[in-house]
C-alpha cells in the first residue's frame, strides 16, 4: 500500500531539468511509527542523492575550468617551464568586472590553486596591446609573465617571490618621452624636476602589489606603462590599467606564487581568451 501511495504521488516538478520528489501526502505531520520511518528514510535518500548532484556539477564545472585554464596556456605560448597561472576574464572588452583564477600544474596536469576571486580592471576595459596607448585606461589583453612583489608593508611570511619594499622616494615613470619610462626608479631628488609625468608607488593600493611584466624587453615608449596586480578600491572601482582585488586576496596570490614555477598572467575578454583556440 505504501509502495502504491509513493508512486502515485511521486512525481518530477520544476523546470530545471533536474527531478524533484513531491512528498506522500502522509509525509506531511507524520509522527511516530511506521510512516514516520519510511519518510525519514525518503528524506535521508533525497539529502544524499542531492549531494550527489551538487557534487557532480562541481566536479564538472572545475573540469571545465581546468580544461579552459589548460587550453588557454597551450594556445598562448606559455612554455613548459611556467607551472602557475592565473587568468583573468571579463565578459566583454569593455568590462572592468572582472574573475581571477590561479591554476597550477601538478604531476603534468592544471587543477585549481585557490578559489575563484572577483577583480577589476581598466576603466575602459580591455585592450590588444598592439592597441593600447599610455593614458588609456584599458588593461592589456595576453600573456605576460610575473614579476616582483613589492608593497609599502614588510615582505610577508611565506612569501617566496623577490620582495621590494618601497619608500617615498620610489616610482615608476610614465613620461614616454623619458629614457625611464616604464620601469622603476629610486630618486631622491624632486621628481617633477626629471620627469613629465611620474607614478609614486608609496601609496595605500600599494600595501601589496606584484609586477605584470607588460612593454618590457624592449620598452616601448608610449604602449603602457606601470601595470600591476594590486588592492582595489572596491568591488565596483576600476583600475588605469591594472589588475585589481582585495586586500586579502592580493596576499593570498603573492604568497601562493613560486618564482621556481615561471608565473604568468593570461589575461582579457572571454571571447578574446576563447579565439586563441580556433
Amino acid at each position: 500500500m505504501f509502495v502504491m501511495e509513493v508512486r502515485k504521488e511521486g512525481r518530477a516538478v520544476g523546470g530545471s531539468g533536474r527531478k524533484k520528489t513531491r512528498w506522500p501526502s502522509f509525509c506531511r505531520g507524520a509522527g511516530s511509527g511506521y510512516e514516520a520511518v519510511w519518510c525519514r528514510i525518503l528524506q535521508e535518500g533525497r539529502n544524499a542523492l542531492h549531494m550527489r548532484n551538487v557534487r557532480s556539477d562541481k566536479e564538472e564545472k572545475e573540469q571545465k575550468e581546468i580544461a579552459k585554464a589548460t587550453i588557454f596556456a597551450v594556445s598562448a605560448g606559455v612554455g613548459e617551464e611556467t607551472e602557475q597561472i592565473i587568468v583573468v576574464t571579463t565578459p566583454d572588452w569593455n568590462s572592468r568586472q572582472a574573475r581571477l583564477q590561479a591554476f597550477e600544474k601538478v604531476g603534468g596536469k592544471w587543477v585549481p590553486a585557490l578559489p575563484p576571486m572577483p577583480a577589476v580592471v581598466g576603466k575602459n576595459g580591455y585592450a590588444l596591446s598592439v592597441d593600447k596607448k599610455e593614458g588609456d585606461a584599458k588593461s592589456p589583453a595576453g600573456v605576460y609573465f610575473l614579476g616582483t612583489a613589492f608593497g609599502t608593508a614588510t615582505k610577508p611570511a611565506g612569501v617566496t617571490m623577490p620582495y621590494r619594499l618601497v619608500t617615498r622616494q620610489d616610482y615608476w615613470i610614465d613620461d614616454k618621452t623619458s629614457p625611464d619610462y616604464n620601469t622603476w626608479v629610486h630618486y631622491e631628488g624632486d621628481p617633477k624636476k626629471k620627469w613629465k609625468s611620474f607614478e609614486r608607488l608609496a601609496i595605500p593600493l600599494y600595501k601589496y602589489a606584484l609586477v605584470i611584466r607588460y612593454n618590457e624587453d624592449p620598452v616601448i615608449p608610449g604602449k603602457g606603462s606601470a601595470i600591476f596586480v594590486h588592492i582595489w578600491r572596491g568591488p565596483q572601482s576600476y583600475t588605469a590599467g591594472c589588475v585589481a582585488l582585495s586586500e586579502a586576496n592580493v596576499l593570498a596570490i603573492v604568497k601562493w606564487l613560486d618564482p621556481k614555477k615561471m608565473p604568468a598572467i593570461v589575461q582579457g575578454p572571454e571571447s578574446f581568451l576563447a579565439s586563441l583556440v580556433k
